[in-house]
């Protein structure tokens, strides 16, 4: 179990980063935790592992994300059901360059998560990376929108290049993982009768000045 209360942090979480091999993963990850771009980074091998604390509403949140290969001959491994093992949350990362990278979201990843994580709170995140190749774009905002709809899912357009959306898209997860965890506090407490209030910033809990929604969240407005 990954949310632990420790003197460091109130909470620590296991996100996974999954889609398919060259949409953008490692380079999303490594703005998000070192704010840098190499346009060179070299396909991920096996996994990569990143510590990364930020803060939630007065609590401090420790997320560990792990960054999977995408490629078909790294995902038939035996490792690969370890590093699902107790994941609470998972950024489906797509690149929207790419129509087939969108349509195995659908037909693999979210699927695969979903069987492999043990979990039935999981978070997920859909994430349309490359928003800045606005000119190779094959995936209509239309389509995000309804597929994140139909499986209640928060989405976002990133640009791990020029920064865009990618501190938003990993503080949506931690934000999400946060009000997943205080609702089953609450379900689990004799003192509550329902999931408690987590005010969520922006209007479907993702700041409002990016390209985004949030399938299912109230709004704060």
């Amino acid at each position: 179990e990954m949310s632990t209360n420790m003197s460091d942090h109130d909470y620590a979480f296991k996100v996974l980063v999954l889609g398919d091999s060259s949409v953008g993963k490692s380079s999303l990850i490594r703005r998000f935790h070192s704010n840098v771009f190499d346009k060179r980074l070299p396909t991920t091998i096996g996994v990569d592992f990143f510590i990364h604390d930020l803060e939630v509403d007065g609590k401090k949140v420790k997320l560990h994300l792990w960054d999977t290969a995408g490629e078909e001959r790294f995902r038939q491994n035996g490792l690969t059901s370890s590093y699902y093992r107790g994941a609470q949350g998972a950024l489906m990362v797509f690149s929207l360059s790419s129509r087939k990278s969108f349509e195995n979201i659908q037909t693999h990843w979210l699927e695969e998560f979903y069987q492999k994580s043990s979990g039935s709170d999981t978070v997920t995140v859909l994430v349309g990376n490359k928003c800045d190749l606005e000119d190779k774009r094959e995936v209509d905002e239309d389509d995000i929108r309804e597929f994140a709809e139909l499986n209640s899912m928060c989405w976002l357009e990133t640009s791990a290049k020029d920064c865009t959306n990618v501190k938003e898209a990993f503080e949506t997860m931690a934000y999400k993982l946060c009000e997943s965890h205080e609702q089953y506090l609450s379900f689990s407490s004799e003192n509550s009768i329902g999931p408690s209030s987590f005010t969520l910033h922006g209007a479907y809990g993702v700041p409002e000045q990016t390209e985004g929604y949030c399938s299912g969240c109230t709004s704060t407005s």
